[in-house]
């Protein structure tokens, strides 16, 4: 990922008090697998579950979110109406 400090001055809306380190610590250094994908998305779901705020959105990759839902045993397109898949297949940055 980009720098906090930069992506900070193109989006002063966002909240990035949360991220301790400036650049990406992680990225350059690990080589993450399924089971180490699956304890970071546990972990985001327990951050998730402890916000305050009623409604959050969540942009993310979609291999960290198909390991998010992995472990309530949805796969890939597992109830995604054809409709609502057919429309996140038509969007560029899908």
């Amino acid at each position: 990922r980009r720098c906090i400090t930069e992506l900070s001055e193109e989006f002063p809306t966002v909240d990035f008090t949360a991220i301790i380190d400036d650049a990406d610590m992680i990225a350059d250094r690990v080589q993450e697998n399924s089971d180490l994908c699956r304890k970071r998305a546990t972990k985001f779901l327990q951050w998730l579950c402890s916000r305050p705020e009623q409604r959050i959105a969540v942009v993310s990759h979609s291999g960290f979110l198909t390991h998010l839902f992995s472990q309530f045993g949805m796969t890939k397109h597992y109830n995604i109406a054809s409709k609502d898949l057919r429309e996140l297949h038509r969007r560029p940055l899908h």
